[in-house]
């Protein structure tokens, strides 16, 4: 009033009605959705409610306390400072809202029965302006379209999922996701300007119409890593029935094949035989991992490792084999018929683990293998996103006995300074790349050069997929020290393993 007190009007009991609507509502939905909750969410909201609630009691039993808006107040600094943190839900580079607001964002639409289409836009070639115009061009480029892309929605409507890949979302049958398509294609049609650069960009476009095409988060996010590995396609907008729903439904049963078969020691660890040149018997064996699942059979690894890499479950894949080689190295049998070492392979993700040496020589230890019996396959892929990690690791390794191979070597990664500088002891011709050499003349040149080079850095050639007479002796001409392939044996289960050892190492190999 004139006077500067403080009066409560005839309606203001209404407040309070509204006020007990949306608390009600509030724990109601709390709950309902609780499991989309993190532990930080349901704790803010815990605190603010507590805090609303006595807040209001307080002022209802002393009314010259005005301490309800206050509450209020720091309630909403709580949840700014806690649940708000722009670093949690923008993209630095791009500036649009991450792949993690992005499904957090489908999961409440789903939650809510609330239709809507997304138009995914991905740049194929982005690696190759990388490598052409280096990081701070393509993160310019990155940056500029994404600018370009708000033209079509509002601020909380565009969404970067990594890998070059953006998400639109509209509400449900929005004309506006064909016109956006037409726009996109039709700039893009046009030289892009960044900075003095001037350059074409190329882009691959899919509509997905939620929930008709994809009913649930899970199934979404699998259909967005299909598109971001889908061969490109810049003509023309594909549809999510364009992916057929059968690898999303596969990938999920050898996901749960996997599962069960950590759960059950399900895999088995089959041996290849490796020939030596020199010694004219077999020295060694790789030891390659097998899935057979009751349900869907044979599932070759090169299906099932990619996803066990993606889910993690590699990591225990590993570490299982590695133990089964290590109790067959202890039973002695291979030993006793010539085997000197056994080849284990190492995935990508374990060479990323810091923690790769105290884990493998603590196996070791406990089945008393001599680190000299082991020699431990590393793919050039893993060398190029591990470096440090890696060399560390396998210089430690070696200083203990382990011996190193470099696989699939030619693939595509090859560089020197991973020969010149970590101490690989084998080098191995990735099959297809032998396989080259019976092709063309250019590729038997190539390839005889690689060996002479390799052999005089003082390492030894391990060739791979040898499957006749014609090709082993060819290998074998070149100066290869070790072959590898069916010539000798596919790989076997350890109990025909042996017997393969008994056959060949009790008589000589005829070359």
């Amino acid at each position: 009033d004139s006077q500067g007190g403080y009066h409560r009007g005839t309606l203001q009991p209404f407040t309070y009605i509204v006020a007990i609507y949306y608390l009600i509502f509030g724990i109601v939905y709390a709950m309902g959705n609780r499991s989309m909750l993190s532990r930080q969410v349901v704790t803010s909201i815990t605190a603010f409610i507590s805090m609303t609630v006595v807040a209001v009691i307080v002022q209802m039993i002393n009314k010259h306390l005005l301490v309800e808006c206050f509450a209020a107040s720091v309630c909403m600094l709580l949840i700014m400072f806690t649940l708000q943190s722009q670093d949690d839900m923008i993209d630095q580079g791009t500036k649009m809202l991450n792949w993690s607001s992005f499904v957090n964002r489908c999961s409440i639409k789903y939650a809510s029965a609330s239709d809507f289409t997304l138009l995914l836009i991905r740049i194929p070639d982005f690696k190759m302006f990388m490598k052409t115009f280096g990081g701070r061009f393509s993160n310019s480029l990155l940056r500029s379209f994404s600018d370009y892309l708000y033209n079509f929605v509002n601020l909380g409507d565009g969404f970067y999922l990594e890998d070059e890949c953006f998400a639109l979302m509209f509400p449900k049958d929005s004309e506006k996701v064909g016109e956006t398509y037409r726009a996109i294609r039709k700039k893009l049609s046009e030289n892009w300007n960044i900075g003095t650069v001037d350059t074409l960009i190329t882009a691959c476009f899919m509509r997905i119409d939620c929930p008709e095409d994809v009913d649930n988060a899970d199934m979404l996010v699998d259909f967005i890593e299909q598109f971001k590995h889908r061969e490109p396609e810049t003509e023309r907008l594909l549809h999510a029935t364009d992916i057929n729903f059968y690898d999303s439904k596969r990938r999920s049963e050898v996901e749960n094949a996997i599962d069960k078969a950590l759960d059950n020691r399900g895999f088995e660890v089959y041996y290849q035989p490796i020939y030596s040149s020199s010694r004219n018997k077999i020295v060694s064996c790789e030891a390659l991992v097998r899935l057979k699942d009751e349900k869907l059979g044979f599932i070759p690894p090169q299906e099932f490792i990619p996803i066990a890499e993606e889910n993690g479950k590699i990591l225990k894949i590993g570490k299982y084999v590695f133990e089964e080689a290590c109790r067959f190295i202890k039973k002695g049998v291979g030993t006793s018929l010539g085997i000197e070492y056994v080849q284990v392979n190492l995935s990508v993700v374990q060479c990323m683990q810091s923690d790769l040496v105290e884990q493998l020589l603590s196996i070791m230890d406990r089945y008393k293998v001599d680190p000299s019996s082991i020699c431990l396959e590393v793919t050039e892929t893993a060398a190029v996103y591990t470096p440090h990690i890696m060399e560390k690791n396998i210089k430690t390794l070696s200083d203990y006995g382990v011996k190193f191979a470099l696989d699939d070597y030619g693939t595509g990664y090859s560089n020197m300074t991973y020969l010149l500088s970590l101490p690989f002891r084998f080098i191995k011709l990735e099959k297809e790349i032998v396989w080259e050499c019976f092709k063309s003349e250019k590729a038997h040149i190539a390839i005889e050069s690689t060996v002479a080079m390799i052999k005089k850095l003082n390492m030894q050639i391990v060739a791979e997929g040898i499957e006749d007479k014609h090709q082993l002796d060819t290998l074998l001409g070149m100066g290869c020290d070790f072959i590898q392939g069916y010539y000798f044996s596919k790989p076997v289960p350890e109990k025909d393993f042996i017997e393969v050892l008994k056959k060949n190492n009790t008589q000589a190999v005829t070359v």
